[in-house]
């Protein structure tokens, strides 16, 4: 048998026993069981992590109230866990929260356990290595990277629900806190992650923050800003949902926003890519975030005459071209719809400048033109 298979077995042995014995012999495990639990829960085996969760789940309601003296030692793992990317150990992880808290009292538990929250993520996500993480004489090179990966971007979603759990409440300890994990450059390269998982619970991160914590968001403008507004042509799809939202909080949040990118060079090519492509196959996640966006951008940023709607329609055309567009009804439908939400929102905005009225006029006859064929 495998050590794995043997890790799986312990711990079915060990939920039978919470399921099967009263309370009192149950509470003896307590003690021995945060140390055990950091450490399992992050298993590189997936099923060993949703045994884990399992055993832990009876546990916690066997016990109930006894596992308060525990908690801090437990909190940052089991926060960490319900943010595993796979889902039975996800879905275990939060009913066993729900099992220990009621739901109106979470918050307050995890405010309690804020500290070891927050540096147990900072660790994972600044400090430590695919090294540090796992045992090198006992686990594949393989192994070691993507249990990394999965802490580290799991670290960052942990941080989400961190901050969302206590930023009302608790707003100085999120601007000290935080501001010390936003001011480390390598925070800042996540952004660009091979990653995916990573890169996606980055911006899900930077987006929360522009709209939790204002203080936050415009202390770190220079950083928010380029991060977000410079890579609007990432085309991963588990990306580019958590990337537009954060680009339409982090416009709304910081008010100079567009003063500190290059919005010509920057900024401008890259919407445009984006719209020639189609969305790159992501047009019905992407192309409903065009009307607040264009609602964002400033006078100074569109620049005098009818230069910036040409490439802004002219593109948004162009997609209806692009490669799979015109095999997905519903790609194409999201392209149509932006177009026309734009337009609308052009035209009655320029109420005073006849001729970009007649301009827009021009743009629907060419659109009928190009949608018909």
């Amino acid at each position: 048998m495998s050590y794995q298979k043997r890790r799986v077995q312990a711990l079915q042995e060990l939920t039978t026993l919470c399921q099967e014995k009263d309370s009192e012999s149950v509470k003896t495990v307590l003690p021995f069981w945060p140390r055990i639990y950091s450490k399992i829960s992050m298993d590189q085996d997936r099923r060993v992590r949703e045994a884990c969760q399992q055993s832990h789940e009876h546990l916690c309601m066997k016990v109930h109230r006894d596992l308060a003296p525990h908690l801090r030692s437990l909190i940052g793992a089991w926060v960490l866990a319900q943010c595993d990317p796979y889902a039975p150990a996800s879905s275990v992880a939060k009913a066993a929260f729900n099992a220990a808290f009621p739901p109106a009292k979470q918050p307050a538990a995890i405010a309690f356990c804020k500290q070891q929250i927050f540096s147990m993520m900072y660790e994972n996500v600044l400090t430590h290595t695919p090294q540090t993480l796992s045992d090198p004489k006992c686990t594949e090179p393989e192994d070691i990277e993507s249990k990394f990966l999965r802490v580290v971007a799991s670290s960052l979603s942990s941080l989400n629900l961190l901050l969302h759990s206590i930023a009302v409440k608790h707003a100085d300890f999120v601007e000290e806190n935080f501001s010390s994990l936003l001011s480390e450059g390598k925070f800042w390269k996540y952004a660009k992650h091979s990653s995916f998982p990573i890169a996606s619970a980055f911006y899900s991160l930077i987006s929360s923050i522009c709209q939790l914590s204002l203080p936050l968001s415009v202390k770190f403008a220079d950083k928010i800003c380029p991060a977000v507004l410079h890579n609007l042509d990432n085309s991963d799809p588990v990306v580019v949902a958590a990337l537009w939202e954060c680009a339409l909080n982090a416009l709304k949040a910081i008010p100079d926003c567009w003063l500190r990118v290059n919005p010509r060079k920057g900024v401008l090519p890259k919407l445009w890519q984006v719209m020639r492509k189609g969305g790159n196959g992501s047009a019905a996640i992407i192309h409903p975030h065009f009307l607040p966006l264009l609602s964002l951008i400033p006078t100074e940023v569109k620049g005098e005459g009818h230069a910036f709607y040409a490439e802004f329609f002219g593109n948004l055309k162009k997609g209806l071209f692009a490669d799979g567009v015109c095999r997905s009804p519903r790609e194409m439908n999201a392209i149509v719809k932006a177009f026309v939400e734009c337009l609308k929102f052009t035209f009655s905005s320029a109420k005073e400048d006849e001729n970009l009225r007649d301009f827009l006029i021009n743009e629907v006859s060419s659109f009928l033109c190009v949608y018909d064929d």
